[in-house]
């Protein structure tokens, strides 16, 4: 992820995700490359019972397995006291959109958003490694 001027610029492979908070609203902007994510996009299966499926783990695309991968390149506005989120399927399966959301906005720093994140993922069960980036667009001046 690159933030440059009000744009942020994203190469996505794999099942880690890049969440927007902006004015109280967490949206996912990356979708999953993953045999799942193509079942639900498909009509195969209904997304509120994918978290059950056996197979939610296997990604369609991951660095390390081929010579070379085909990432994901997305661009978006970025707009002022927007939060970015980058993370590791170890903390969104772990919480829901709006447990995290309701995380981010409770607390008064980026760090403590991540420290409190990392701690209620973990608290759910931790089944996963835990990887957290955050990032904050400056308010208007």
């Amino acid at each position: 992820a690159v933030f440059q001027d009000r744009r942020l610029l994203v190469a996505h492979v794999g099942d880690s995700r890049l969440y927007r908070l902006r004015q109280g609203t967490l949206t996912a902007l990356t979708r999953d490359h993953s045999w799942l994510q193509q079942q639900i996009d498909t009509g195969t299966l209904d997304p509120a019972v994918a978290h059950l499926s056996p197979h939610r783990h296997l990604v369609t695309r991951a660095i390390g397995v081929r010579p070379s991968v085909q990432p994901e390149i997305t661009e978006w506005h970025t707009a002022p006291g927007d939060t970015y989120m980058l993370c590791s399927d170890g903390l969104h399966e772990m919480l829901s959109s709006q447990q995290m959301s309701a995380i981010l906005c409770r607390e008064s720093s980026m760090e403590m958003a991540a420290k409190a994140l990392l701690t209620a993922a973990n608290q759910a069960g931790g089944r996963d490694n835990i990887s957290l980036v955050l990032a904050q667009c400056p308010p208007e001046a």
